[in-house]
């Protein structure tokens, strides 16, 4: 019987009912596929080292917010796992700690932008990438969205996407050090 309403299985509905064949989960094809493309894989490669050193600079900052060690900063951020959750975590600390409107506001703004870069990164970590010798040119993967706030196209990606985005990661860490420095933290 079907549990909610009380009518009866009709034989073999389980089998009539499966319609949609699942793809061979022991061929990874866009893996193997990226080793045709090894500049935009040692990019991905980079993009995810140098987001991982941002983000564990971010996380001591929060720690030093919260007046903690580097590793419950660390901990806290590491259990968030929305890049918005974390941006919101990090600013209704800072609305107690930082005192100077100007500070405060200017962290925002930075927090600001590593939301946007957060987005970015995600969609192309995340993303589903294709790789097609055929369609595609020697430089460039297509990534598809897995993730409504993103835009509705595929986006052909080439090295230089990944580069550029490598590099407004390095800037906005310096932002953040320029902005955090020993006067920032004297004044609150």
């Amino acid at each position: 019987m079907f549990p909610r309403c009380g009518k009866r299985v009709p034989a073999g509905w389980h089998k009539a009912k499966r319609t949609v064949k699942l793809p061979d989960a022991s061929n990874p094809v866009p893996c193997s596929l990226l080793r045709s493309r090894p500049a935009i894989a040692a990019q991905l490669g980079e993009l995810c080292c140098q987001w991982s050193a941002f983000e564990a600079y971010l996380a001591a900052m929060f720690a030093h917010l919260l007046l903690a060690s580097p590793l419950v900063g660390d901990e806290i951020l590491e259990n968030i796992f929305d890049s918005s959750k974390k941006r919101a975590a990090i600013v209704n600390v800072a609305n107690y700690r930082v005192k100077n409107t100007d500070d405060r506001a200017a962290l925002i703004i930075l927090l600001d932008e590593y939301q946007r870069l957060a987005t970015q990164r995600s969609k192309y970590v995340h993303g589903r990438w294709m790789v097609e010798d055929k369609l595609f040119p020697d430089d460039a993967i297509l990534i598809r969205k897995v993730n409504p706030k993103w835009s509705e196209q595929a986006e052909l990606v080439s090295e230089k996407t990944l580069s550029d985005l490598c590099g407004q990661i390095v800037q906005l860490g310096e932002k953040f050090t320029a902005l955090v420095s020993e006067d920032f933290i004297a004044r609150f």
